[in-house]
């Protein structure tokens, strides 16, 4: 009741703030699942497969809002909740270890440092990435050993194809598998047992792999499937590199011990445990620790990579926890020291951060986490959209704002609905998908066109040939009429709808970036 009550608190502010970039895309490729299309072949990211089909699978029980998603991830977290509270429990851990797993979890997962506000892959892999914790412990019991080692692996296979990094943890759950028996205190196992143990598990991730390889095939979409998941991927891991992201690691760990002083004490006191005592259950809580920080390293370091360090993070601090109140004897002392421990956790980070957990509004947010990019003005382009056109129309929007399509519900005129990998020279396909996009808009006629004079959303580097633009602006200019615009202001621009372009323009003068709407004219 309490946890339940403390996960609604901590996301309550935040359930509103508009849907970013990645949930925008996210969301629209699950409309595209819903409506019998396949992720990559007919809308293109570079994600693994399972995020999309749980987009698909919110969007069947919530609407297509920023809200519907974030209730979704709401309920989605407090299930990886109640999962972490058992692994601790099965680990060996007392009632009171398996609490203060939870509520870590419960408050760390909805950090600002973390963007714990976003329904984003790193946050979706927790739930299968705790259940495959939770069954390689459940595989210790009699009786238990194949199915739930098998059920483990497949369970760590499903979070490796919601977020590439998954295969970091993936390792280390291999690794500890022979150390089960002695983590659940089931004695020591035998040779044939930890073989068994470790065929099973590898019989699990593996079959869940070839089940998804085998349904893009089937679907006719293995090809794109192979390029978007792992050729364009070792590219755009490859832009940065370690020196570079390192600072951004160091620096985002450091925020988030400032924001949670309490759990970051407690993980203290795991590894001293671990290290002194040689506790096995604690060096294995260090090693999936260190998976974690691993699992940051590849890419960009954005801010949402760290959320998968919730998991380790809720279970080191939960015996760190359980450990420093187990070591107050005298009565009223120690309720004492649980209630510093409880408030320690709970009112910290909201008192860090005042305007996100209670005071600011979600467009104020939004910019602050996102600026300069056109999140909150979003919602009112596609309230335009949905207006003035019907789910036949086709639109195209010279950008990356995805979550347009998703809130009107129109369907994109280009399977490129991210605009990247066509506007940098890094990808060497890049000339050949501005082709492949332009034919594909010059096939449908788009009703709307939209262009988003944002940086962020276009990223050109300056070096690819921004052909594509080109073709665009001479076409805009010869077939179709600007008709609404909305400047990118704080917290939120006003749309601009008026029969006269020229006044549009005028107005839009004022401000550096916009989003502006043009719509074919009836003799094109």
């Amino acid at each position: 009741m309490i946890l339940g009550f403390l996960s609604v608190a901590f996301r309550f502010n935040s359930i509103t703030i508009p849907l970013e970039r990645d949930e925008g895309l996210f969301g629209y490729i699950g409309q595209v699942v819903l409506n019998g299309g396949m992720p990559y072949r007919d809308a293109v990211d570079h994600k693994p497969p399972l995020v999309y089909f749980l987009y698909a699978l919110a969007l069947t029980v919530m609407p297509p809002t920023a809200a519907g998603v974030h209730i979704f991830l709401l309920c989605y977290n407090f299930l990886t909740l109640i999962v972490l509270y058992w692994v601790a429990r099965c680990a060996g851990g007392t009632p009171a270890a398996g609490f203060w797993t939870a509520l870590v979890f419960g408050v760390f997962s909805t950090s600002p440092e973390l963007e714990g506000f976003a329904a984003s892959s790193e946050m979706l892999m927790l739930l299968p990435l705790s259940l495959s914790l939770l069954f390689a412990l459940l595989s210790g019991r009699q009786g238990m050993l194949v199915p739930a080692s098998f059920a483990s692996g497949l369970f760590c296979g499903l979070a490796c194809w919601t977020k590439h990094t998954g295969v970091f943890f993936a390792l280390v759950l291999f690794c500890i598998l022979p150390a089960v028996p002695r983590i659940v205190r089931a004695g020591t196992a035998s040779l044939a047992a930890a073989a068994a143990r470790a065929a099973a598990w590898v019989g699990g991730f593996f079959s869940i792999s070839v089940a998804v390889i085998g349904y893009f095939y089937a679907r006719g979409a293995g090809d794109d499937f192979l390029y978007w998941n792992f050729i364009h991927n070792y590219y755009y891991g490859a832009e940065r590199t370690l020196a570079e992201v390192l600072p951004k690691i160091t620096g985002a760990i450091a925020s988030l011990c400032r924001t949670h002083p309490v759990p970051a004490f407690a993980v203290f006191i795991c590894v001293c445990t671990a290290l002194f005592k040689r506790d096995i259950r604690g060096a294995c809580f260090v090693v999936l620790l260190l998976a974690s920080l691993a699992a940051t390293l590849p890419g960009h370091a954005y801010a949402h990579y760290f959320a998968q360090l919730a998991p380790a993070v809720a279970l080191g601090s939960g015996f760190g926890c359980s450990i420093i109140c187990a070591a107050v004897r005298h009565g009223r002392m120690r309720t004492g020291v649980i209630l510093l421990v409880f408030f320690g956790l709970c009112c910290v980070p909201p008192a860090l951060h005042i305007r996100y957990y209670l005071t600011g509004s979600t467009d104020e947010l939004s910019k602050k986490f996102f600026s300069p990019n056109p999140f909150a003005e979003s919602i009112d382009v596609a309230a335009y959209i949905s207006r003035t056109t019907t789910p036949r129309d086709k639109v195209f929007i010279f950008g990356s704002e995805a979550q347009i399509l998703l809130y009107s519900r129109r369907t994109s005129a280009t399977r490129f609905v991210l605009l990247y990998p066509l506007m940098r020279s890094m990808y060497p396909r890049y000339r050949e998908h501005q082709q492949q996009a332009w034919e594909e808009v010059m096939a449908v006629q788009p009703t709307l066109i939209v262009l988003v004079n944002v940086p962020q959303s276009v990223l050109w580097d300056g070096k690819a040939d921004p052909w594509i633009h080109r073709m665009l602006m001479r076409y805009v200019a010869e077939r179709y009429e600007l008709v609404a615009a909305i400047p990118v202001d704080y917290p939120r621009g006003k749309m601009i709808i008026h029969p006269e372009p020229d006044r549009i323009e005028r107005e839009l003068a004022a401000y550096r970036y916009d989003i502006k709407i043009y719509r074919r004219r009836s003799d094109a």
